[in-house]
């Protein structure tokens, strides 16, 4: 009786939301076709997002890809998802509760720097930065609710998990043709960032896509699909080539290396698939100096490079470290304030012993370049320790899923929490050279694993499995 009271409250919803954005979009084509597009196509993602809940976070996942299109010319992809996760969440706890998800230390963690965050307000020399850094968290919030609340079956997770890896697959592809074809000429530089707009990201996304790869081939049942997953795996190492992105380098390296340290059976059914795994990584590597290795190398030799011009001190991450440090320094317990370091870098930096007076990137806004030292510089040791609590939280929640889903006879599921574990290595060793506290894989990975908390918890018996 119940589950038929929250379905026709669902249906009204539908029909509520099918008439605003009927009126909506009837107004916007009176002033722009274009948002007027943009907004019926919202609308309809929208309702369908709310007829059925579980596609959403598949629709999530992928958005992360594409986050810097701005169809409606003035907000992007990302933000557009985000609204659209915040309305079915709230829809959902309404309807169906909180499905399972209980109070824990890691929900605290987050609500504790998301309040610090927006009340750094109070002493932050620029408050619309950190309103804007604050509006910034209620995105990914957004993201991270959605996952924790609407995730509940292996089969949802194998939709979020495949959407990961066929995102990765068809934008590294694309990416790494396009450098191939201007590997020869260093002096323009081409970089792959796909749709996502930076980068860094791009090739920090592709990371984050490969274990879940690995566990989508170690299910899969025709060599077929198995040989695709690893394709997928071949296609996220080139696309991190395309990047030329150093920290894409490391992250690569961390997760690649956890993958083949870790006993088989986390990321395949047979040790034979780990041979495979390994084989593809050296074909990769094989395709990689066969299409001009040589840029990559070169950007790859110069993370920790000082000295010479601006392109081979690390983009300029040292001086800004320098600089960043100095500011917290100035104010270690509480911060300067969310978002504030990007309001005066350059005074910053030009007030900072040993810096080049002349580089150009000192004249623009720019971020700390490490999730760790900014939320130091930003919030102070309160709110770097929010966050690193936070951090470790999630780490240790999917590391306990593991251990519970083996122990309860469930090495599949064991391997998607391993495959998410794997992948918060990635984003840890990213977050020393990129300002990532608040990107999208990082808090999609703490919504899956309050998920996979209830998941494991719900699972029957304690048998001990092979995994």
């Amino acid at each position: 009786m119940r589950q038929r009271a929250a379905d026709l409250t669902s249906q009204a919803w539908i029909a509520a939301g099918v008439g605003v954005s009927a009126l909506m979009t009837g107004a916007a084509t009176a002033v722009n076709p274009l948002l007027a597009f943009t907004a019926l196509a919202a609308a309809v993602v929208g309702v369908l997002a709310v007829a059925n809940v579980t596609a959403l976070p598949a629709f999530l996942a992928f958005t992360m890809f594409v986050e810097s299109v701005a169809p409606a010319g003035a907000l992007r992809v990302g933000r557009l998802a985000a609204l659209l996760a915040l309305i079915v969440v709230l829809m959902h706890l309404l309807t169906r509760g909180r499905a399972g998800l209980r109070a824990n230390g890691l929900l605290f963690a987050i609500g504790a720097y998301g309040i610090w965050t927006a009340g750094s307000l109070v002493w932050a020399e620029d408050t619309g930065l950190v309103v804007e850094t604050s509006v910034r968290y209620v995105v990914v919030l957004a993201y991270m609710l959605a996952f924790a609340l609407l995730i509940r079956t292996k089969q949802q997770l194998v939709v979020v998990f495949g959407t990961l890896a066929i995102g990765a697959l068809v934008f590294g592809v694309i990416s790494f043709a396009g450098y191939a074809s201007a590997a020869d000429n260093y002096s323009q530089l081409v970089r792959a960032k796909g749709l996502q707009g930076d980068y860094n990201f791009f090739a920090l996304y592709e990371v984050v896509a490969l274990p879940p790869a690995l566990v989508l081939a170690a299910r899969a049942r025709s060599a077929g699909r198995v040989l695709l997953f690893y394709g997928v795996v071949a296609a996220i190492v080139l696309s991190v080539v395309a990047s030329l992105s150093r920290s894409g380098l490391l992250a690569l390296t961390s997760v690649v290396i956890a993958t083949l340290v870790l006993p088989w059976a986390y990321f395949f059914r047979r040790a034979s698939q780990k041979v495979a795994y390994s084989f593809a990584l050296l074909a990769s590597a094989a395709v990689v100096a066969l299409a001009g290795a040589a840029p990559f190398i070169e950007r790859a030799a110069t993370i920790f490079h000082e000295q010479g011009e601006v392109g081979r001190r690390g983009s300029g991450r040292i001086d800004v470290w320098r600089a960043a440090w100095r500011a917290f320094r100035e104010n270690p317990l509480v911060g300067i304030g969310a978002g504030n370091f990007r309001g005066r870098t350059f005074d910053r930096l030009l007030q900072t012993p040993g810096v080049t007076s002349t580089a150009g990137y000192r004249s623009k806004g720019k971020y700390v370049h490490s999730m760790y030292l900014g939320n130091l510089t930003e919030l102070g040791v309160v709110g770097f320790s929010l966050f690193m609590l936070m951090v470790g939280l999630t780490f240790s929640s999917l590391v306990n899923s593991v251990r519970r889903a083996r122990n309860r006879g469930d090495p599949e599921l064991a391997r998607f929490a391993a495959a998410l574990a794997v992948g918060m290595i990635g984003i840890g060793v990213s977050g020393f050279f990129l300002s990532i506290e608040l990107a999208k894989p990082l808090w999609i990975v703490i919504g899956l694993a309050l998920a996979l908390d209830v998941m494991t918890r719900r699972l029957p018996g304690t048998r001990i499995s092979a995994v």
